[in-house]
């Protein structure tokens, strides 16, 4: 059975064949690293690289993986846990 943590979730989303060097490529990514999502979407709208296309599209299906990770262990956690009735008499 599993039970509620507080354990910090992850979702990894990769890209493969980006065009472009990879040092430019971690200069877009070092802007967002850290920030929160809507900041870090908010930053790649506005930023004048080649790379942050690209870049937005893999932060937003991380974002979808997590989401669909969070669903799926709620719905296993209530799966799960079945409460036990009292034995009467």
């Amino acid at each position: 059975m599993s039970q509620s943590t507080n354990k910090k979730m992850e979702a990894i989303a990769k890209t493969k064949n980006l065009k472009g060097s990879p040092r430019k490529a971690r200069l877009v990514i070092d802007l967002i690293r850290g920030r929160n999502v809507s900041q870090a979407l908010a930053i790649l709208k506005f930023t004048d690289k080649r790379a942050a296309d690209p870049i937005e599209k893999t932060l937003r299906s991380a974002i979808a993986n997590a989401t669909y990770q969070a669903e799926q262990e709620n719905i296993a956690f209530k799966l799960g846990h079945t409460p036990r009735r009292k034995p009467s008499g």
